[in-house]
């Protein structure tokens, strides 16, 4: 039996943890965000840009794609923390694959992030200058950038493998975290990057504000 002072201090605990629970899921609103500022600099690439590799030199508002794919870093920052979350809820000793994916995947975001930093913002704003200052830098960091979609397809893949056995998350997000890396290999639809894995971490920050 618990006398009172321990009863109201079980109790407070109790409160603490429920309130814990029941906290806004930053996870889940990183990747809605992240998601969301992921399609519309899509939308905003194809309508400046073109839908094909052929640059139309288009403008918006006065910007250009350059300016528009500026945004790719903080989406591609805020999906990492939507990553991060999914992986804190999945148990410690998750299998090697579980592990080497996330592991994968991370390294592939950073590369990617680090990418388009230097792809994008070494270009002024509302400027269509293809003689970049630092070439050497640039032209390797658009390759990387590339190159880096595919890798980051095959850890998650590998990562929503331990998805699919824990089974902590609705089946629709281990879903979206496979098909969505998909749509943004370039040799699958010819640009840069792909609208659908925006709209992928769309749904995956929906499940993770619903929960289980």
């Amino acid at each position: 039996m618990y006398n009172e002072s321990e009863r109201i201090r079980m109790s407070s605990l109790g409160g603490a943890e429920r309130a814990g629970r029941s906290g806004l899921p930053w996870g889940g609103v990183a990747s809605i965000v992240g998601g969301v500022l992921w399609v519309s600099v899509w939308l905003l690439y194809l309508a400046t840009h073109g839908t094909g590799m052929a640059d139309q030199h288009g403008r918006l508002l006065g910007l250009t794609h350059h300016d528009f794919g500026k945004f790719l870093v903080p989406s591609l920052l805020l999906v990492t923390v939507g990553l991060f979350h999914l992986r804190r809820q999945l148990p410690e000793k998750s299998g090697l694959a579980t592990r080497a994916g996330f592991a994968v995947a991370m390294i592939a975001l950073a590369v990617m992030t680090v990418g388009a930093a230097v792809i994008y913002w070494s270009v002024p704003w509302g400027s269509y200058n293809l003689d970049f200052q630092q070439p050497i830098i640039v032209y390797p960091s658009i390759i990387i950038f590339f190159f880096s979609t595919p890798i980051l397809a095959l850890g998650l893949i590998l990562f929503a493998s331990g998805l699919a056995r824990a089974r902590t998350w609705p089946s629709f997000v281990t879903a979206a975290v496979i098909v969505g890396p998909l749509t943004i290999i370039p040799f699958l639809h010819g640009t840069l990057f792909g609208g659908g894995f925006g709209l992928s971490w769309v749904i995956i920050g929906y499940g993770i504000c619903r929960g289980r």
